[in-house]
């Protein structure tokens, strides 16, 4: 995918997929089982059962590359 058309249409297609295959570009603590529980609409919970860090993923991460 390279353009937001694509994007967005895949986002649509499968919404689980496009998320599940997103969300590997990030580091979990604690990998989820369920990318989407829409169980109680209008509330969705992304990600269920996952951990992450965000300063981790935002910054510490990309330290080591990026050391002078």
């Amino acid at each position: 995918m390279t353009t937001y058309a694509e994007f967005h249409r895949r986002s649509l297609a499968d919404r689980d997929g496009f998320w599940a295959e997103q969300a590997r570009l990030i580091d979990w603590h604690t990998p989820f089982h369920t990318v989407c529980d829409y169980a109680k609409p209008p509330f969705a919970n992304w990600f269920v059962g996952g951990q992450t860090n965000l300063c981790h993923n935002a910054v510490d991460r990309h330290l080591p590359a990026r050391a002078a």
